[in-house]
């Protein structure tokens, strides 16, 4: 579905960038509340494993399925559902091969990507609000 063929660029192409933009959005707000009460270094480590995690999310799913540890399962799935799953913003391969992108998948993926950041973010101001600086 090519919207804008007059000007030279199609939607998937639009869509992915839109999506790029709202990823880097998550994990700034990831770094941020990482940074209100951690090190810069620390901070920087934190939100690379987010980032890592979240890249990987439904491999680390899988990987719980085949798991006969409950507690490795049920630790998993909480961590899948706590962090920011980075792979809904990933359209790349669906640009390249041409293949079409539902706009209703792409509102849906920013929708969840604005509440994950307000998220974050609130959390953040209150966690700043509370840190003394004496």
């Amino acid at each position: 579905m090519a919207l804008f063929s007059d000007t030279g660029v199609a939607w998937g192409v639009l869509a992915a960038v839109l999506l790029i933009l709202v990823e880097l959005m998550v994990v700034t707000a990831v770094a941020v509340f990482f940074s209100t009460f951690s090190t810069p270094t620390l901070s920087a480590m934190l939100t690379l494993g987010v980032w890592l995690i979240g890249r990987f999310s439904s491999d680390l799913v899988v990987f719980a399925r085949k798991s006969d540890n409950p507690l490795v399962r049920a630790l998993v799935t909480g961590v899948h559902y706590l962090l920011p799953n980075l792979e809904k913003f990933d359209v790349k391969h669906l640009v390249v091969y041409a293949m079409p992108i539902e706009p209703s998948y792409v509102v849906a993926a920013v929708l969840y990507g604005l509440l994950y950041i307000g998220f974050l973010i609130g959390l953040s101001a209150v966690i700043f609000e509370r840190r003394d600086f004496k």
